[in-house]
């Protein structure tokens, strides 16, 4: 019986780690944390192991909390791919997913360059570019977010998941503002990749510059309920997946915060289509799928990327740096467009001055 209880604490001893966090005692969970669930409170700590039976008429959190060898970070929390992390801090990098290993990704290759990117050779570059700076680079952010636009059914969340795959843990998603804009953003402590589920920022200001900071900002604050704030370094790229006409807030002849791919139609099912190409439909994507789940084509698309080079030899760092200014992109500039300059959008798309009898200050 107390070899049990003894090989109980070594179990606690492995799976739990002390650690500061901004000025306050958190319990760090290795287990559920794969889940995103990081930290405990000491109180809910406690409350949740109650009912196991005393050690000699100790609670095994007490001797977990006093045995010499547990796990202690008392310099705090990072988020960090550099891996170059001083003694005390607990680091929530992981590492990727997946072991690059030489062979066959063409399924996944194939499905980027025709049904993403519509076989446009600058889109594809720089979407490879994009994803492959990423795995070389984890520790340099980029400070461009990629914004996948296009009907639904087109294929759009799939590509994010040829990097979701790659990333494991460190990949969250959001489908409201209140995901990662709201005061509890624990989900987003470790993120490397964070995919936001259509235009979340609604045309509102205050919520274009949350978003614009997520994507250039260096740091981030990370907040979890009942446990202080701390600020972390922020390496998160932002992947978006939208069928919005204005799906982020790009302003202005030089501006290099967005990539705009528009995805192409061949797939969207718009009524017309019977039922031998919807069954076309399922088993293509079917294949990619199969594809994203099959650790010899995952082994061989992270040493694809990990490998990668562009033909002009840029570097990637600078690459990633320079999204393409094509028409999608040019679609969300005039998207943003107000007052007199929204007016003289409309007149010179439309050909005509006649219509349009007085202008108006759209997206205030």
């Amino acid at each position: 019986m107390a070899k049990k209880r003894k090989s109980l604490l070594q179990l606690f001893l492995e799976r739990y780690a002390a650690v500061r966090v901004g000025s306050s005692f958190a319990i760090y969970d290795k287990e559920t944390a794969a889940n995103g669930l990081l930290f405990l409170t000491e109180q809910a700590f406690r409350q949740l192991f109650r009912h196991l039976p005393p050690v000699n008429n100790t609670a095994i959190t007490t001797l977990w909390a006093t045995d010499p060898t547990r796990e202690v970070y008392d310099r705090g929390v990072v988020f960090d791919p550099c891996a170059q992390t001083p003694k005390g801090v607990l680091n929530l990098w992981q590492g990727f997913s997946v072991e690059a290993v030489e062979g066959d990704c063409s399924v996944i290759l194939d499905f980027l360059w025709i049904d993403i990117c519509d076989r446009d050779p600058r889109g594809f570059e720089y979407l490879l570019t994009y994803f492959a700076h990423l795995v070389q680079h984890p520790d340099d952010k980029p400070g461009v977010a990629l914004i996948l636009k296009g009907l639904k059914g087109a294929g759009k969340d799939t590509a994010i998941l040829c990097l979701r795959v790659l990333v494991g843990v460190h990949f969250a998603y959001a489908t409201t503002s209140e995901d990662v804009f709201g005061k509890f953003n624990a989900s987003l402590a470790r993120a490397l990749v964070i995919h936001l589920e259509d235009a979340i920022w609604g045309g509102d200001v205050r919520e274009a510059k949350k978003l614009q900071a997520l994507v250039t900002s260096r740091t981030l604050r990370v907040e979890q309920k009942g446990i202080d704030a701390y600020t972390t370094p922020n390496f998160s790229r932002l992947l978006v997946s939208t069928n919005e006409d204005w799906a982020v807030p790009a302003f202005g002849a030089d501006e290099r915060r967005y990539a705009v791919i528009e995805t192409p139609e061949h797939w969207i099912d718009d009524g017309s289509h019977d039922d031998a190409w919807r069954r076309k439909k399922i088993d293509h994507f079917g294949r990619i799928h199969a594809a994203l789940r099959d650790p010899d084509t995952l082994s061989a698309w992270m040493h694809f990327l990990s490998t990668w080079e562009r033909k002009d030899e840029v570097d990637l760092k600078t690459a990633v740096r320079l999204p393409p200014r094509n028409a999608a992109l040019a679609e969300q500039k005039a998207s943003g467009f107000t007052g007199l300059d929204g007016y003289w959008f409309d007149a010179l798309t439309s050909g005509s001055l006649d219509e349009l009898t007085e202008w108006t200050d759209r997206g205030t």
